[in-house]
């Protein structure tokens, strides 16, 4: 069963809209992962390195 012809367009655009919220949002998600782990990486590495550096 085909949508009624005035149903389409709304439907498209809800879609559309739909898909670059929850791209957006994986995105955001990503993004915010790779902060905190850059940001977990940094602080297990500054005291390491000034370990090291307190070493040699």
């Amino acid at each position: 069963m085909p949508f009624p012809h005035h149903l389409q367009r709304p439907l498209a655009i809800l879609t559309l809209v739909t898909c670059s919220f929850v791209l957006n949002m994986f995105t955001n998600r990503v993004s915010l992962y790779q902060e905190i782990t850059y940001r977990v990486n940094y602080s297990l590495s500054s005291p390491l390195l000034e370990f090291v550096s307190a070493l040699s």
